[in-house]
């Protein structure tokens, strides 16, 4: 709605991987121009889309469908090529929060819980994400999803079984079931997210939202590409 709004003559591609998703944002539409946009069910790494075919390019959380640092390379490689020279990406990325690291997941989950006014609706995001932080081997960022599933266990005997621990407990075990993809290789820290883009992008601009729990953790950049030498 706002690329069409903003750049009313301009050629729109969405690509995604997750039909569902396709079919999320077909309800939100209020815009449809159905000549001037081109709908790719297709994961970002294997777009057969020409290069230097973009002014600008536009993703959400997007390293997190990667499972290693090779094809997070080869993301932001694919990026610049499809960008014009004077292109620009935009994307907000989640990074992960190492001063977590080492304290008990229990500790965590309660701490969350009194924070978090959100608690109510099911599984607070801030907590999933925490724990994942928590219990990553900052070496290969491989997630200990057991270490997980024992933190909830020592929460609810130090804390009893409340309700909704007992919930988030359930929902982030399903999670895990559903969407496994999510729970193998965590989010990169600050210093390795810069060094994931640097040989590709420089920073034009980096913002934060200020309007949910750890909205630090997940900053917006807009990246300019670097010349390929």
């Amino acid at each position: 709605n706002l690329l069409v709004t903003r750049f009313p003559d301009s050629q729109i591609t969405i690509a995604d991987f997750s039909p569902e998703m396709y079919d999320a944002t077909t309800k939100g539409l209020k815009i449809i121009k159905p000549f001037s946009e081109k709908w790719i069910n297709s994961n970002w790494l294997f777009l057969s889309i020409p290069e230097q075919s973009f002014d600008i390019v536009i993703g959400d959380r997007v390293l997190e469908q990667f499972f290693s640092r090779k094809d997070e390379q080869k993301f932001f490689d694919k990026i610049r090529n499809l960008l014009h020279p004077e292109g620009i990406f935009i994307s907000r990325f989640r990074l992960r929060n190492d001063k977590l690291a080492g304290i008990p997941g229990w500790r965590i989950i309660a701490a969350t819980f009194k924070e978090s006014q959100r608690s109510s609706k099911g599984i607070p995001l801030a907590l999933v994400w925490r724990l994942r932080d928590a219990y990553t081997n900052e070496s290969s960022r491989i997630i200990d999803c057991a270490s997980i599933k024992q933190s909830f266990e020592e929460c609810i005997q130090k804390q009893g079984p409340m309700p909704k621990i007992i919930t988030a407990f359930k929902l982030t075990k399903k999670d895990m079931s559903n969407f496994p993809f999510r729970w193998v290789y965590a989010s990169p820290s600050k210093a390795e997210f810069e060094v994931l883009y640097s040989p590709f992008f420089t920073v034009v601009q980096e913002r934060c939202s200020t309007d949910y729990l750890d909205a630090r953790q997940y900053p917006i950049f807009i990246f300019k590409p670097r010349k390929i030498s």
